[in-house]
Order: C-alpha cells, then sequence, then structure tokens
C-alpha cells in the first residue's frame, strides 16, 4: 500500500470514529427524557449501527460498541412501552373533556367504535372506524391531533341525511343493482357503489368533475347503517331492510363484505347482501 492510501485509510478511520463519538453525545443528552426522546434516539442508533459496520470487526473500539448497542436496545424497548403509556394517559384525558371513554393496550386503543393503532417506529398514528376494519387516516404521534381527528370523524362520517331519507336512497340504489327485482338480495358493496353517486351533489351530476364529487365510503355506509339500526325503534320502516351475515370465505375478500357496528363499544358483524321486505327477518 502506498503512502497515500494508507492516509486515506487512516482519514476514512478518523471520519468514522468522529461521527460515532458526536452521535453517542447527542443520544446521551436525549436520553435525559428517553420517552420522549424515542423516535430521535431510535434514529440515531441506527446511523451508529450502520458506522458500525464500517469499522474493523476485530478491534476493542467495535467489540465495546457493539455490547453497548445490544444493552442499549433492550432499554429502548422498555422506553417504547413507557411512550404508549404516557400518550395512552394524554389521550384519554383529553377524549374525557369531549364526553368520550378510552380503552385497550398498547399499541391498539379503542375508544367508541374507532381504534387508535400507535407506530412509534414510524411515528404515527392511524386511525380505524372500527377494529382495524377501514383506515379513516394516518395522523402524527401527537394526542392533541389524534383526539381532534377522532372527534372530527364522528362529526363527519356518514351522508348526513335523516335516517328515513337516507333509507329510501338504500333501497333505490339496491333496486338499481337487481334490476328492479324484489326477490333478489344484492351485493352489499355494489349497492354502496351505487349509492356513492346517488349521494351525489346536483353540481356533479351535471359536470361530473373531481371538485364537485362528495367522497362517501365503505366507513361512511357502515357508519350509516349501524346509525339506521340504532334508530328502528324510532323509525320502524326501517325494519325492510334486511343484511345478510357473511361467510367465512366472503369476509377473506374486502369487496365481499362489509364491517358494521352493533354497539358503541365497537362490537359488530360483516355482511355480504341487503335485501328488502315488508317484514323483519329473524
Amino acid at each position: 500500500m502506498d503512502l497515500d492510501k494508507l492516509v486515506d485509510t487512516f482519514t476514512d478511520t478518523k471520519k468514522t470514529t468522529d461521527t460515532i463519538v458526536r452521535t453517542l453525545r447527542q443520544i446521551s443528552r436525549l436520553d435525559e427524557d428517553r420517552a420522549a426522546n424515542f423516535r430521535q434516539i431510535q434514529s440515531r442508533m441506527v446511523k451508529i449501527s450502520d458506522m458500525k459496520g464500517q469499522m474493523e470487526p476485530e478491534s476493542p473500539q467495535a467489540a465495546s460498541l457493539g455490547t453497548w448497542l445490544d444493552e442499549y436496545a433492550k432499554q429502548l424497548e422498555e422506553a417504547r412501552g413507557e411512550l404508549g403509556r404516557r400518550f395512552g394517559v394524554e389521550l384519554e384525558q383529553r377524549l374525557q373533556e369531549m364526553g368520550r371513554s378510552l380503552s385497550g393496550h398498547y399499541p391498539e386503543l379503542r375508544t367508541g367504535l374507532f381504534t387508535v393503532e400507535l407506530d412509534f417506529d414510524r411515528g404515527h398514528a392511524l386511525l380505524w372506524f372500527g377494529p382495524r376494519q377501514e383506515q379513516l387516516g394516518r395522523y402524527r404521534l401527537s394526542p392533541r391531533e389524534v383526539s381532534s381527528r377522532v372527534q372530527k370523524s364522528e362529526r363527519t362520517l356518514g351522508s348526513q341525511l335523516p335516517a328515513e331519507d337516507f333509507l329510501t336512497r338504500v333501497e333505490e340504489a339496491w333496486l338499481s343493482c337487481v334490476e328492479g327485482r324484489r326477490s333478489r338480495k344484492a351485493p352489499i358493496i355494489q349497492v354502496l357503489c351505487q349509492l356513492s353517486f346517488l349521494l351525489q351533489t346536483p353540481n356533479f351530476r351535471s359536470d361530473p368533475k373531481k371538485e364537485y364529487y362528495k367522497g362517501y365510503g365503505r366507513a361512511d355506509f357502515s357508519y350509516d347503517l349501524y346509525r339506521l339500526q340504532r334508530e328502528a325503534g324510532q323509525f320502524p320502516q326501517t325494519k325492510r331492510l334486511h343484511l345478510a351475515i357473511a361467510t367465512r370465505s366472503q369476509t377473506e375478500q374486502r369487496a365481499r363484505h362489509l364491517w358494521i357496528p352493533e354497539s358503541e363499544d365497537g362490537r359488530g358483524s360483516a355482511y355480504s347482501h341487503i335485501t328488502f321486505g315488508e317484514e323483519a327477518v329473524s
């Protein structure tokens, strides 16, 4: 090896060492509040692990660094649990201010019809309708933001139509799917597709541009059907709507079923078809 290459070798080694030392000092400062700084620490741990691969494997420094990485990774895992508990406590406080409760365990927390899935590795929270049935959005790991998103979703889900008007639209969509033959059942997702068109504004119907389109998806339909069943006592005519329980094979295909809640605690069932009749089917 000539002199220039030898100098380059030591220069590269010094750069690697300096970077590792600088990153270790950053971790030391962040470690003062390990749970709050979890993501920042984790990203620096990955960086150090990559840098370790550039060191001489048999060197004492590489061995010491490897031992520390293993031990600290276990401590970081404990911090993950603490972060989940801290997030849950603050989220529960904010939800209680809204008149809501929180249950479940990290990484899945439940509030009414919604599930909050925490992912500290990626630094986000997923909001679901039901027990991870329909994803509503991906948000920052902020109790303030998540609680406000839950509140907004509860306020905006569904068609916002009165129960009687919504039932009429569903029946119209069903009749379109079965081509007017009332003895037939229609796949529930086909009814959803037809219904989403019937719920569009006059502007969209006369000029179907993207800016005129009003989204109406699976979670909206599920919530509306839940609301309809909940209000069946006030509107006996809702008993004309019958939902067929989905088979196991149907639940394995998203296009063949729709989960609908049965109670505020998030229990529910999957359904495959819709029909209308004069009397309720037991």
